[in-house]
């Protein structure tokens, strides 16, 4: 309990703590609701506002491992350890809130909602181990807007999502699974190869 009290004082565990709470409530509240665009940008059909979600929720895992010290601390071997769990543990509290809303709703696949809490995690994290943690968000936000707005396709009479716009699509594919894994794996042998430090939230 006393080594849980220090990594949380010297990483943002309170703005993400407050974030989750938030994508818990909005999960619960439009478990069964659509998103047809946000701000100016439109989707080509509504999203399930699930799918969306783990936006936020993956940014706020990434910000909670984001340290507040000012100076370098020391890296021992087994910090790297605690490290990889500190960030793993975050990514299972994301998808765990995320998925919330599934306990009113069945329109949307739990292994989706992770899935994209995974991405969004993935995508997160990279900025928060290279220093730039106060930009977590923008990696986020541009690819959902790509994928709003170049994600799609037509065949025949139907649209389709391109394979990389896997945000927009409900179900989870084996391949896509693989991928999401491989990625975050990368991005957490970053994060815990690379302590950044003096990050700003």
């Amino acid at each position: 309990m006393r080594t849980l009290r220090a990594w949380s004082a010297v990483h943002s565990t309170g703005p993400a703590l407050g974030a989750l709470a938030l994508v818990g409530l909005a999960s619960l509240f439009f478990a069964d609701s659509t998103v047809d665009g946000i701000g100016p940008f439109r989707f080509w059909m509504p999203v399930s506002a699930l799918l969306l979600l783990p936006a936020i929720a993956g940014v706020s895992a990434a910000i909670a491992c984001a340290s507040t010290h000012r100076l370098p601390l020391p890296d021992p071997a087994r910090a790297h350890g605690a490290r990889a769990g500190w960030a793993v543990a975050w990514t299972a509290l994301a998808a765990l809130v995320a998925n919330l809303g599934l306990l009113l709703s069945s329109g949307t696949s739990p292994l989706a909602v992770t899935r994209n809490v995974a991405l969004y995690m993935t995508l997160s994290l990279v900025m928060v181990s290279v220093g730039h943690s106060h930009l977590a968000w923008a990696p986020a936000f541009a690819y959902t807007i790509a994928a709003m707005l170049f994600g799609h396709g037509s065949n025949s009479d139907q649209y389709t999502y391109y394979w990389w716009a896997v945000v927009m699509q409900e179900e989870l594919t084996t391949t896509q699974l693989v991928i999401n894994l491989l990625i975050l794996a990368i991005a957490l042998t970053l994060y815990v190869a690379k302590p950044s430090h003096n990050s700003r939230v």
